[in-house]
């Protein structure tokens, strides 16, 4: 079988086992992406705000991944 996280449109993508890893580096990667916009914001209301240094945050992708013997299995199905 083929590692499924080579098939996902994203990069710098990181495994847990556990959903409280999970939340936990989500956590960090909004608590970081907040600083740059405020750092940014920062800059631009001081005039040093230089456009082509910024790179955006970006929002992060979770994927998580349910064995089929543990699924629930239900007669509907959920789109997001």
């Amino acid at each position: 079988m083929a590692d499924p996280l080579m098939a996902i449109p994203a990069d710098d993508l990181t495994h847990f086992d556990s959903a409280d890893e999970a939340v936990d580096r989500l956590g960090a990667l909004y608590d970081a992406a907040i600083a740059a916009v405020e750092r940014q914001f920062d800059d631009f209301a001081a005039g040093k705000l230089d456009p082509d240094a910024i790179e955006p945050p970006v929002y992060p992708y979770l994927l998580a991944e349910v064995p089929a013997e543990r699924a629930s299995m239900m007669s509907n199905l959920t789109l997001g």
